[in-house]
């Protein structure tokens, strides 16, 4: 599915008629990767899909790499987050808004903001609708409803309705996370895919210290994954006032989608998945 994959070149025009890109997502200089994150505090990206997909039974898998020379171990607020959501208004006018106003980030109140709008979970919305796979470098222990910091880089999925919030305020508890020693300044980009149906969700990533695939979700209760849904990614890196602080850059290496649902056309693509495929996959 072209039209909500990534594949070098990377470039702004080749996004801009499928794709909102906000805050911090750009291409990379070299045109074969994707910034998520600048490795700035106080920033946020947005890469959307303009499209809605037509399917609710799909695969995406994509690519993506941590790096910071920052060997510190900090709790510091930061991550991406991979979204498959129903949102009839991924680009609405108050939170481009915020995103143009230069003072929120001069004044440090731009986390703030976002919170008020509701983009409380790495730049998007906790009370969302569909599936979320965030990863992160901070998860919080509860201590007498008080989150207590710490730093673990991690990696959480989980499905939502819409009707409630995960992750408030991006506090990923650590006793749900699945701890990734391996996410940060790994020679290779780290792989992840996410096997997506009508009732049932899988979420895995490859291991490169043991070269299999660890599964981070495998849910089939209480899934109810509609079509016409959007999907892309969002960052977020907490303001911090220490000016020698870094923190990690993000990079999006790849995006494939695959439709498994033969009642679909994709029109204008050739036919992504033979039959036989789809039967051995599932």
């Amino acid at each position: 599915m072209r039209d909500f994959s990534i594949q070098a070149p990377v470039t702004s025009t080749n996004f801009e008629a499928n794709w909102h890109m906000h805050g911090s997502a750009l291409p990379h200089n070299d045109d074969q990767s994707l910034y998520a994150s600048v490795g700035v505090s106080g920033r946020v990206s947005y890469m959307l899909s303009k499209k809605q997909m037509p399917t609710n039974d799909f695969e995406a898998a994509f690519s993506l790499s941590f790096a910071t020379k920052d060997s510190s171990v900090e709790p510091h607020k930061q991550g991406l987050a991979f979204w498959y959501v129903q949102d009839q208004d991924v680009s609405n006018d108050a939170l481009i808004k915020l995103l143009q106003d230069p003072e929120h980030l001069k004044t440090g109140s731009f986390s703030y903001e976002l919170t008020r709008l509701g983009y409380d979970l790495f730049g998007y919305k906790s009370r969302y609708d569909g599936v979320c796979v965030a990863f992160t470098t901070r998860t919080v222990d509860w201590v007498d409803s008080v989150p207590q910091p710490r730093f673990q880089p991690s990696v959480v999925a989980a499905v939502n309705d819409g009707t409630k919030s995960l992750y408030t305020n991006s506090d990923v508890p650590t006793g749900l996370a699945t701890k990734l020693d391996f996410l940060r300044n790994t020679a290779n980009p780290m792989q992840v895919k996410l096997r997506v149906q009508p009732t049932a969700i899988k979420v895995q990533v490859l291991n490169p210290q043991t070269g299999s695939w660890q599964v981070v979700l495998d849910q089939t209760q209480g899934v109810n994954i509609k079509k016409l849904g959007v999907l892309g990614f969002t960052s977020f890196v907490e303001k911090h006032y220490d000016p020698y602080k870094e923190y990690d850059t993000i990079r999006i290496h790849d995006l494939t989608v695959t439709n498994f649902d033969r009642s679909v056309q994709i029109l204008d693509e050739a036919p992504t998945v033979p039959p036989a495929v789809v039967k051995d996959k599932q």
